[in-house]
């Protein structure tokens, strides 16, 4: 299951409409119309797939829940998740300049996250958050350059796993109704397997909680905005990171001013 949308009653929908979009980077769809029951509703769809509806119709009360100072039982607010202590920060900056409330924060938590929390023109309480991966912790995230070049291969869905893929440091394989993927040394891989070789890894030391979140963000986000592909492989207790040979050492470059690389 995945969260598919909160929806939130108010008597501006442009206002709160405009806030999500411009500030969260939110896209809002058209606004329906049910002018039967005089109802106005706008989806607003971010990143993650979830979706924000906005609803407006005449009669509903005023929301009389103290969202700063004597919160009670109910839904009280939902998080916005950022990819870096940096973002939180420069979020906080942007709101608290453009004249909303930072009534938290930003701030370490106790349970390994960095965040604030601020009010909607509504005054619906909302957090934005990012887990503590550097040196918030006392850390710095590292990354290891594993040997050699990997390949990308597809097998057909019903081929048994290849005793050829079965050495090397990272081996993954996934079976789906369509294909049997395996990642493995590029060595291993026999002529004539279709396979998109020529694959570097990097490996994010672990073990990672499984509550902790923005990671593979964290280290994607700068590298595609350097123009530079990576195909990720998640296992039980961390991540890979699989960057093309001819980038590597641009990957490095641009991760290492944020990662360790051992």
């Amino acid at each position: 299951m995945i969260i598919e949308h909160i929806a939130i009653w108010t008597g501006r929908p442009g206002v709160l409409r405009d806030y999500y979009t411009r500030y969260f980077g939110g896209i809002s769809g058209p606004e329906y119309r049910n002018p039967e029951k005089q109802f106005r509703s706008y989806f607003i769809r971010f990143g993650s797939g979830t979706r924000l509806e906005i609803m407006s119709a005449p009669g509903i009360p005023e929301n009389l829940n103290d969202t700063v100072n004597v919160q009670h039982q109910g839904i009280i607010h939902f998080a916005f998740g950022a990819v870096s202590v940096e973002e939180v920060n420069e979020m906080s900056r942007t709101l608290h300049g453009d004249g909303y409330p930072i009534l938290d924060g930003p701030r370490r938590t106790g349970d390994g996250y960095y965040e604030f929390v601020t009010l909607d023109p509504d005054r619906n309480r909302i957090e934005v958050t990012t887990a503590v991966l550097q040196e918030e912790t006392g850390r710095k995230l590292a990354l290891e350059l594993l040997d050699g070049e990997y390949a990308v291969c597809r097998l057909d869905p019903g081929d048994p796993f290849p005793g050829w893929a079965m050495e090397g440091e990272l081996l993954s394989l996934t079976r789906s109704a369509d294909e049997l993927s395996v990642v493995c040394r590029s060595d291993r891989v026999p002529e004539g397997v279709v396979s998109e070789r020529g694959w570097r890894v990097l490996q994010v030391a672990g073990p990672l909680g499984f509550e902790m979140t923005g990671i593979l963000s964290s280290l994607t986000s700068p590298l595609a905005e350097q123009g530079i592909s990576v195909f990720a492989v998640s296992t039980y207790k961390t991540d890979y990171l699989m960057v093309k040979s001819r980038q590597i050492v641009a990957a490095t470059v641009i991760l290492g001013r944020k990662f360790e690389i051992l």
